[in-house]
């Protein structure tokens, strides 16, 4: 039995039974192209597909000892297959296509993408882009505490505009770690696991976790809109002690560096999407204002770094208009 939804970008989901999964497998050859180890004996493995026809897929898998998830993904990232066994939750199952699943379906669809968390910040949108450690989640979840939405989390859609660029609404709650929860004291009313089990499965004995991850939501997301301007972008540096500036603007050259560093699941990205993204970068540094954070390595501050990005934020605003 189908259950068949769409998603915000027109990609149409169907859950169907292992069997008919495995039916679908067998007329395909499969090559692996990633295979991601996690950190809980799970893990991510990524193959191509080819049938004796010549047509094409994707196949993502996810898995730990004894449950897995799995996607078929067609070339054009518009119809996904998935099935899952055991103990894995639904919620589990759409945090994994809220996830890489639509962040290949995207690129495979031709949308410019950015590995960003996006905030609303008086209707127009700020995005930080950090690598892992850099405090991108805390960073986003310290703007959501004081009262803006989150406008997209983990990737932000790019839409061109003339001299501009826009942001599609996205998932509208932030991913965070049990760190960020412990330092900023944020409520467990707000969170939600990103990665469960099913319901009634026990865990006593089992040796079994799930990495600590929450979805964290607090403030209502504005419906009138689906898309917002873009106003700047922040590039989270490494950390420091003692930062001589807190915001600053980065060579061109730097910046585009930084960026296509971060282009989304690198090694499997297609070529047209990397011709894509490779333009799309170099309009958005000619049109957008891009900055530097070197943030202090220390959490009371944060309201410094709050309040000079939204300066920055507002000066940039005035320049342009």
């Amino acid at each position: 039995m189908q259950n068949k939804i769409q998603s915000l970008y027109g990609i149409h989901f169907s859950h169907i039974s292992n069997h008919e999964f495995q039916g679908l497998k067998q007329h395909f050859s499969f090559q692996v192209i990633s295979r991601l180890p996690g950190s809980a004996g799970d893990g991510e493995a990524i193959f191509t597909g080819t049938s004796v026809a010549g047509q094409e897929c994707l196949l993502f898998e996810y898995a730990d000892s004894t449950d897995k998830v799995s996607f078929l993904i067609s070339p054009d990232g518009k119809n996904v297959n998935y099935t899952f066994t055991g103990a894995a939750s639904s919620q589990t199952v759409q945090s994994l296509i809220r996830g890489s699943i639509t962040k290949y379906c995207l690129q495979q669809q031709g949308y410019f993408c950015l590995h960003a968390a996006g905030l609303n910040i008086g209707g127009e949108v700020i995005l930080f882009i950090g690598q892992k450690t850099a405090g991108k989640s805390t960073l986003s979840a310290y703007f959501h505490l004081q009262g803006h939405p989150v406008w997209c989390d983990d990737y932000a859609v790019l839409q061109p505009q003339p001299n501009s660029f826009n942001v599609r609404q996205g998932d509208v709650s932030l991913k965070i770690t049990q760190n960020t929860v412990n330092a900023l004291n944020i409520p467990a009313a707000n969170l939600k696991s990103v990665f469960t089990y099913a319901d009634g499965y026990a865990l006593e004995g089992s040796g079994r976790h799930i990495e600590g991850k929450y979805y964290f939501t607090q403030v209502p997301t504005p419906a009138s809109a689906t898309t917002l301007p873009l106003a700047a972008v922040f590039l989270l540096q490494p950390r420091q002690e003692k930062p001589v500036a807190l915001i600053s603007r980065p060579l061109q050259a730097e910046a585009f560096t930084l960026l296509m560093n971060e282009m989304m699941l690198p090694g499997i990205s297609p070529k047209a999407y990397v011709r894509l993204y490779f333009q799309s970068l170099k309009t958005l540094l000619e049109v957008t204002p891009v900055y530097n954070i070197h943030a202090p390595d220390d959490i009371t501050r944060l309201p410094e770094v709050y309040e000079a990005i939204l300066k920055t934020t507002a000066n940039a605003r005035r320049a342009s208009s």
